[in-house]
């Protein structure tokens, strides 16, 4: 996991490449610790429309029109909701 040291929030996740039985050999290993807290407020991430106008945001094509082809378009992330600006 990759995550904020200041504030402990959550930024992504990968799989662990080390496995299990791996990681009880590790030199330096310290403790864990708190658990990581995810983002409670969304994420603003940009994407640039294509000439129809579609982006694509988390694996997911989305269609704001024709009107934003070309365009940079700010994206407003949240579990539910991606409001444009």
């Amino acid at each position: 996991m990759f995550f904020d040291l200041e504030t402990r929030e959550l930024l992504r996740t990968r799989p662990n490449p080390i496995p299990p039985g791996q990681a009880k050999h590790l030199r330096g290993v310290r403790p864990v610790g708190p658990p990581p807290r995810p983002s409670v407020e969304p994420i603003s991430v940009q994407r640039g429309a294509s000439n129809t106008g579609v982006i694509t945001v988390c694996s997911q094509r989305v269609a704001p029109g024709r009107v934003h082809r070309h365009q940079t378009v700010t994206i407003h992330v949240s579990e539910t909701t991606w409001p444009l600006n």
